[in-house]
């Protein structure tokens, strides 16, 4: 087994407080530099927390579910509306996760004992402003990426891309 596996496995097998931990000082170590930049090691160190959070907002569906809520707290049939395409057991089971893991609350709609709507917390917005802000750097990005690989493609099949 090599240095990354055991890594990787590690990572797998320790706990929520341990993961977080692990991210602390990974955090500390990053925002002691100058750059604030992400190092290699930070990527290996903080392996298990940087994989707990894809699998919570990782997916086309978690992205717009949070983009939805930023707006304001919905109901659960608000938000099936506004992110089309989703199905029930998706948007159920993302709701749940972001509700465990702090990004959204849950709560009763005011004024009605069987209603409930979705919010997200300090900690949504936060992941939510971060998130919007790497969709946008993509999005600025996407001409230039689709050039280097028509130019790729060119190059591959011995073609002129221009």
């Amino acid at each position: 087994m090599t240095e990354r596996e055991a890594a990787d496995e590690s990572a797998q097998s320790a706990t929520d407080g341990e993961l977080a931990a692990r991210a602390a000082e990974v955090v500390e170590r990053i925002e002691a530099r100058d750059d604030r930049l992400v190092a290699i090691e930070d990527l290996h160190d903080g392996a298990g927390s940087i994989r707990a959070a894809l699998e919570t907002v990782g997916g086309v569906w978690a992205m717009s579910i949070l983009t939805a809520l930023r707006s304001g707290s919905m109901r659960y049939s608000e938000i099936k509306r506004c992110v089309a395409g989703v199905n029930d057991r998706m948007l159920a089971q993302t709701l749940q996760r972001f509700v465990r893991d702090g990004l959204v609350e849950r709560r009763p709609v005011p004024g009605s004992a069987s209603r409930e709507e979705y919010a997200l917390t300090d900690i949504g917005f936060e992941i939510c402003s971060a998130i919007s802000e790497f969709v946008y750097v993509v999005m600025k990005l996407a001409p230039r990426v689709a050039q280097a690989r028509e130019r790729h493609d060119a190059e591959q099949s011995g073609t002129d891309p221009n």
